[in-house]
């Protein structure tokens, strides 16, 4: 099959808020005031799509935004070599994101917009029939689940590889029927809190231990400034991380995917897909925002 893409990638476009610079978090009734501000492109398939085109890979958006403010965001992410073809138009704005960002962690506020239509991509033969020109495909949203299996199916037929990455979505992540989509999957991408959701553990490998139980082949759980933990088939791999002069958290779990699904590609073993996610999820927090200071290829090898 003629693949167009690296890696196309389905999922939220946002337009981010980003402050930052706090010294607390105000109680209820309190004002805070950050020292720094950013607007940017944000969502999860965003923020990865611009990782990936840093590290080299062709990286195609399938998205929506909105028809009033949707321009901005696209040639944003046009500055760093994503395709945005793929991306549809639809209702007056896109979705909006205000993250506080400290330097260990973040709260995000976020209104959803358009990005809702995102299932019906998955339910369209076409649409199934471009993300399947790519060689990897990257959901990053919560998809409904019985459309994603099917679509995950058609995916797996044609030979792409699949990830998932659907961020903070309480409901569907402790639901135990969303472990048959999770099983389609080649590489599961939750952050430590998202495992917890799912697996009632608390300690991560306790966490990898319930995912292999259930039949889930390959999952990396993102620790933070801590590194990550992996399983794949039965063998349990670490990584402590690397030490940053952190300024904003907004974002790392993004840049790690797009680390995963770069090294991915490359075949190489499960350690180094692990060690050069974390070295990018690590490098994308030396500036504000989720996409100002993504490592590009050359200093993603400089600090491994």
């Amino acid at each position: 099959m003629r693949r167009c893409w690296d890696v196309a990638l389905i999922g939220d476009s946002f337009i981010d808020h980003v402050l930052s610079g706090f010294t607390d978090w105000p109680k209820p009734g309190q004002e805070a005031f950050a020292t720094n501000y950013v607007r940017e492109a944000g969502g999860g398939a965003v923020n990865t799509a611009c990782g990936l085109a840093r590290l080299g890979r062709s990286a195609a958006l399938v998205s929506v935004v909105g028809v009033e403010d949707g321009d901005w965001l696209l040639r944003r992410v046009g500055e760093f070599g994503v395709d945005t073809s793929q991306v549809r138009r639809s209702g007056p704005y896109t979705g909006m994101t205000t993250a506080v960002s400290f330097p260990s962690d973040r709260a995000l506020f976020t209104y959803l917009g358009p990005s809702a239509e995102l299932d019906l991509r998955l339910r369209d033969d076409r649409g199934i029939e471009q993300l399947s020109e790519a060689r990897h495909v990257h959901i990053a949203y919560e998809p409904e689940r019985g459309s994603a299996m099917a679509a995950c199916e058609r995916l797996r037929a044609a030979g792409c590889t699949i990830s998932l990455d659907l961020g903070w979505h309480e409901a569907w992540l402790r639901d135990p029927a969303s472990l048959d989509l999770i099983r389609l999957t080649t590489i599961f991408l939750p952050n430590e809190s998202e495992a917890r959701a799912i697996t009632g553990k608390e300690d991560p490998r306790a966490m990898l231990d319930f995912f292999e139980r259930r039949g889930v082949t390959s999952v990396a759980i993102k620790l933070g400034e801590r590194g990550a933990v992996m399983s794949q088939a039965g063998v349990f791999y670490t990584c402590a991380g690397f030490k940053v002069d952190a300024v904003d958290t907004t974002g790392a779990g993004d840049a790690f995917d797009a680390g995963f699904i770069h090294a991915l590609l490359d075949n190489v073993p499960p350690e180094r897909c692990l060690a050069v996610a974390c070295a990018c999820g690590a490098l994308s927090t030396r500036a504000p925002g989720a996409l100002q200071a993504l490592p590009s290829r050359e200093e993603l090898e400089a600090r491994l």
